[in-house]
């Protein structure tokens, strides 16, 4: 205790930092040595500030006032220290949320833009540090869209130069898969065009699901995080295979058997097995009586745990039964009526949650059956909770002739839409909420929408149809609405060959036969000059597929009347008037006399040329 408050800072650092890594019990020493950090706040060195704040935070010894004294110093030695550092401070920042507090009003931002001016160095190329840096992201709920295109442009070399072990990899694909919408589009950008970052995924799996003697509880693990991630391949495809014929799925825990119904409906893969499955743990959870149809002669005596199953694998088994298009059993909803709802950051499982209570409305609205009060009343609630991907605009782009900034792809096809239906003259509305599912278009009137399969709705590379693409399909043409799909790969194609307007015209044809005739490509060259339009113009007839367009809850646009085009009307009263003085000119034209000694000249400026002078020779 009195040798505490005589080390120097540098001895003060490496006694934490031994204590830190020992994890010996030292219960007494500890309160001394963070008074002494206190004390030695102001001659502290950066990086010794951080190892501190660590060591201190590991040993469970931050509390209000260190934390704001070790930040401000940390502040001041801030264009000081490595990127390695930054992380470290983010990273106990975020396991450490009752005392953000205590923080300086800027702290967090100022780490952050000093990581991102220290974005291009050699950081990127250790896995172990991304990592920390993507769950000190989600640990403080901040996107950065900066830092993770900083990420992803360096992972597959940072993915073959690192040691991967199971552990390691497995952090790595959850944080991914834990990023909230926007930053998954980008993921999935990423993953969808480039070559290289399949090729180390693809080299990292194949070394831990081949090279390692792994149990069938470690191998749906891996499979659920390979699914939740969007990839498919052939290696992934085999390694579903071996799961469903593996001789251990009687001694599958009952969260890992929901997990594993849950891998294989996102994955939409060996459907009639998962179907069968999925109804075998409904029945060693709640035993129910499995249906005759789905009865086969594989009994399945699953381990059942003493501890009751967590909510989340009890919502992804509710999920995998909604994508499988099964009815769920009373049990199974009360069960979930009595959790809490969801607060992850990325909103997935509230989704599952809504979609989960959609799908059970649906059916029960098909079957005619009744449904209790509380289960009625927690379904209603559940389906009024607002998503943030729901209302959260797309943002194009913004156009710069250099760009200095690295950013993101980003592919705006709900405003590629509207603005071309826009040009095309058809009724629409834009990125509305159809159930619990957000759509680019509607067409409220006659009740057809365009959907959007989105890069995050195919695996990659195969290019299947994920099951919560196909969830959201079928729940749409249940709720009455027709579809006209597309996907995105072929939307961008248009936008980039300018024949965007053709392939919308196309795509809306059912609406109005008309739409899909006459030219809308988009011209390749632009010319300056100014159109050239005939002075009598045909009036443009109205089609009756106009009237059908308009949407019921707007305005009445029968009584308001068409107004013509100012600058047409002035031409047609310049032509009329052109005319008239020349009639006027050609009836009071004189022959030239030298005996009146004048000569009767009309004044061509004038507009009406009624005007005329007399000219003495």
């Amino acid at each position: 205790m009195e040798v505490a408050s005589e080390l120097s800072p540098k001895q003060l650092t490496h006694t934490l930092q031994g204590l830190s890594r020992s994890q010996l019990d030292a219960e007494p020493l500890l309160p001394a040595l963070k008074r002494r950090a206190q004390q030695l706040a102001h001659v502290l060195f950066g990086t010794h500030a951080v190892t501190v704040l660590v060591a201190l935070s590991d040993a469970q010894q931050l509390d209000h006032q260190i934390l704001k004294t070790l930040s401000e110093t940390i502040l001041r030695h801030l264009d000081r220290l490595s990127a390695q550092d930054y992380i470290a401070v983010l990273s106990t920042l975020s396991r450490n949320p009752e005392l953000r507090s205590a923080l300086p009003v800027s702290c967090v931002e100022e780490l952050l833009q000093a990581l991102r001016s220290r974005g291009y160095g050699p950081w990127r190329l250790e896995l172990e540090a991304v990592v920390h840096l993507l769950e000190a992201l989600h640990g403080l709920r901040l996107e950065d869209e900066v830092l993770l295109e900083l990420l992803l442009d360096r992972l597959p070399a940072a993915m073959r130069l690192s040691d991967l072990s199971l552990t390691l990899l497995l952090r790595f694909l959850e944080a991914l898969a834990d990023l909230p919408k926007r930053s998954r589009a980008q993921v999935a950008a990423h993953l969808h065009r480039r070559r290289k970052l399949q090729n180390a995924l693809k080299e990292s799996l194949y070394k831990q699901v081949t090279s390692k003697n792994l149990d069938l509880e470690a191998q749906v693990v891996i499979a659920k995080a390979i699914a939740r991630l969007g990839y498919e391949e052939p290696l992934t495809q085999e390694f579903l295979e071996r799961l469903t014929y593996s001789p251990q799925l009687p001694t599958l825990s009952l969260d890992t058997a929901c997990d594993l119904c849950f891998t294989l409906a996102q994955q939409s893969w060996q459907i009639e097995w998962n179907r069968r499955f999925a109804w075998k743990v409904l029945h060693a959870l709640y035993g129910v009586e499995i249906p005759q149809a789905l009865q086969d002669d594989e009994p399945l005596a699953l381990a059942v745990k003493v501890n009751p199953v967590e909510p989340g694998s009890l919502l992804r088994l509710a999920w995998a039964l909604a994508v499988l298009d099964e009815a769920l059993p009373l049990p199974l909803l009360e069960q979930l009526a009595d959790l809490p709802l969801p607060r992850d950051w990325g909103g997935y499982g509230l989704k599952q949650l809504q979609e989960v209570a959609l799908h059970h409305q649906l059916q029960a609205k098909l079957n005619k059956e009744s449904v209790p009060c509380k289960v009625k009343e927690w379904m209603e609630l559940v389906l009024e909770v607002p998503r943030e991907d729901q209302y959260v605009p797309q943002q194009p782009r913004r156009a710069e002739r250099n760009r200095k900034q690295i950013s993101a792809a980003r592919y705006s096809y709900e405003t590629w839409l509207t603005v071309t239906l826009s040009q095309l003259h058809l009724p629409h509305q834009a990125q509305q909420v159809v159930g619990c599912h957000r759509v680019p278009i509607t067409f409220k009137r006659q009740l057809h929408l365009i959907d959007v399969l989105s890069l995050e709705d195919l695996t990659v590379p195969a290019g299947r149809i994920t099951g919560s693409a196909e969830l959201r399909r079928r729940q749409l043409m249940q709720l009455g609405w027709a579809m006209h799909s597309i996907k995105l790969s072929e939307l961008y194609e248009a936008a980039r060959t300018g024949t965007l307007r053709l392939v919308v015209s196309k795509l809306v044809s059912s609406l109005d036969e008309t739409a899909a005739s006459g030219g809308f490509a988009e011209p390749m060259l632009r010319k300056k000059v100014p159109q050239v339009r005939p002075l009598n113009r045909p009036m443009r007839i109205q089609s009756q597929a106009d009237d059908e367009f308009l949407d019921s809850d707007g305005e009445d646009f029968s009584s308001v009347p068409c107004g013509k085009d100012p600058r047409l009307v002035l031409r047609q009263r310049a032509h009329h008037v052109l005319q008239a003085g020349k009639n006027q000119e050609a009836a009071f034209e004189l022959p030239l006399s030298t005996n009146m000694g004048w000569v009767n000249f009309p004044m061509r400026g004038c507009p009406n040329y009624a005007r005329q002078k007399n000219y003495f020779m």
